[in-house]
């Protein structure tokens, strides 16, 4: 109980949230100094890789999010998770899988 009090307190201080989304910005201007395609703008809570520009040899059926979250895994064990292809599921009568819709900008 005390361990959720403690984050609900730092959930609502204005100098944690600051810090929080100034690290943020701090990693996502970093990865874009050293050339890794990310989705614009950097947001508050998370960096997004453009992994389909990332991974640009793999087609959207060879789930290139996917790949590059298990990658990141496995070499430097940074958990992350996939937000394309995977994510946009399978259509329930024809199986087809489904095909993120929205166009993120990215640099």
């Amino acid at each position: 109980m005390e361990a959720m009090a403690r984050g609900i307190e730092e959930a609502v201080d204005d100098n944690h949230i600051r810090a929080r989304v100034g690290q943020v910005k701090y990693l996502g201007e970093k990865l874009i100094g050293w050339d890794i395609p990310v989705v614009l703008p950097i947001g508050g809570h998370a960096v997004y890789l453009d992994a389909k520009r990332f991974l640009s040899h793999l087609s959207q059926d060879q789930f290139p999010a996917q790949t590059l979250a298990a990658e990141v895994y496995v070499q430097g064990g940074i958990r992350s998770m996939e937000r394309g292809i995977v994510s946009a599921g399978r259509d329930a009568v024809t199986g087809e899988q489904r095909y993120p819709t929205i166009l993120p900008r990215t640099i």
